[in-house]
């Protein structure tokens, strides 16, 4: 028997397991006419995503206040598939990342502003993350009743082959360079006025981005042919924005000494605009 913690709706909650982590919990109709504090018998679970550590928590709860529950939890499953079915490592933070992915696709598929990457095949040097972004495709059809378009598998892949939990040398030395580069950009965000303050949520994302942006190894950046598709539009519609992010490009640089690809700019902009949008609403 588990706890309930927290009921999301009648088929997720959020329970204590008995080692006291809590868990998002899933079956049909498992929460029907039960409260906090209730318990749920293992049998009417039918998914189970612990969350290990409280980083995890802050994550999940992050997502919750931008992103359907639907969305979230069809994302830990595509996840928990690669793990299981494949043996595949990841980092923590990718159950975030690949949930914003996919809800942001969505997002563009629906408002007909959808632009397929043209990321370069990797599939023979990445097989198995690429099976895995196959398979997603297919949780995503048979959860959410969503199609989505056959160029969302090199996308997905380049998810899980950025998030590959691999421990190499130099790391402590790595971890060390990155926290001082956030350390300057969090500086420079407050020196233009945006801060967490503002929310938040979409704060927390974009530095989980940056960092994350930064860890990846050389080789794994991707090419610079979805930001063409973008970059005009970036520039008319959100200046201040893109001018942020260029500058964020150069402390990168300057402090971790690597250049990041142009397709990071798209994104570290959407995100920039994201909080800039949101602070001139709080006004």
């Amino acid at each position: 028997m588990y706890e309930i913690a927290q009921i999301l709706n009648n088929n997720v909650v959020i329970i204590w397991d008995h080692g006291r982590q809590k868990a998002i919990a899933m079956g049909k109709g498992i929460a029907f006419q039960k409260k906090k504090g209730d318990f749920i018998a293992k049998k009417d679970i039918q998914n189970l995503f612990v969350l290990r550590n409280e980083q995890s928590e802050q994550n999940f709860s992050a997502l919750l206040k931008d992103v359907p529950i639907d969305f979230i939890t069809t994302s830990y499953e595509i996840v928990e598939h690669g793990k299981l079915k494949y043996r595949f490592p990841v980092q923590e933070y990718i159950y975030a990342t690949l949930t914003d992915h996919i809800y942001f696709s969505y997002q563009r598929i629906m408002n007909h502003e959808y632009v397929t990457s043209m990321l370069p095949d990797l599939s023979e040097q990445y097989p198995v993350e690429y099976q895995i972004a196959r398979d997603a495709l297919t949780i995503i059809k048979n959860k959410l009743a969503i199609i989505m378009p056959a160029g969302e598998v090199a996308n997905i892949a380049y998810h899980f082959i950025n998030a590959k939990g691999i421990t190499t040398q130099g790391r402590s030395s790595k971890l060390s360079v990155i926290k001082d580069t956030l350390t300057e950009i969090s500086q420079f965000l407050q020196a233009q006025d945006i801060s967490r303050d503002e929310d938040g949520n979409l704060y927390d994302r974009l530095m989980i981005h940056i960092k994350y942006a930064i860890d990846r190894e050389p080789e794994e950046l991707s090419s610079d042919d979805l930001a063409e598709h973008f970059r005009e539009k970036l520039i008319s519609q959100y200046p201040q924005a893109y001018q942020i992010a260029g500058q964020i490009f150069n402390i990168i640089t300057s402090k971790a000494g690597i250049i990041l690809s142009s397709n990071e700019q798209v994104y570290l902009t959407i995100h920039l605009q994201r909080l800039l949008q949101r602070k001139q609403e709080k006004r």
